[in-house]
């Protein structure tokens, strides 16, 4: 829809493995958005992967994860990986935001969006 009403004059759209990432410039783009794609299964992106989304998030830019708040607490996640983006000053994690409904299927729980902002 975005790419339709002309909102970005940069969109990249990808369904594909995350060597897909490396496609991407550094410091690109404003918004990274990613909807479902981190913490399903030990073989989905993790939590490692972020500091490619970190790469190609301009320095004052957002990136927004989201995903079922069920798969939030797998034990395989590993939240160290982005304490210490924190910790470098490369993210700033703001508070979970859990949006009721937000799949529209009522065999699937609340989502909860995780949003980054990365730091200048």
């Amino acid at each position: 829809v975005a790419k339709e009403k002309g909102c970005y004059k940069s969109i990249f759209l990808t369904k594909g493995p995350p060597s897909d990432m490396d496609l991407l410039f550094d410091n690109t783009y404003d918004l990274v958005v990613s909807a479902g794609t981190f913490f399903v299964t030990k073989s989905h992106p993790g939590t490692e992967f972020f500091a490619q989304l970190v790469r190609v998030t301009r320095k004052s830019g957002h990136i927004c994860v989201v995903t079922n708040e069920q798969y939030v607490v797998c034990d395989f996640i590993r939240w160290d990986v982005i304490d210490d983006l924190e910790t470098r000053g490369d993210l700033a994690r703001c508070p979970d935001k859990k949006v009721p409904g937000y799949r529209l299927n009522k065999n699937i729980g609340d989502e909860d969006a995780v949003s980054l902002t990365r730091r200048s």
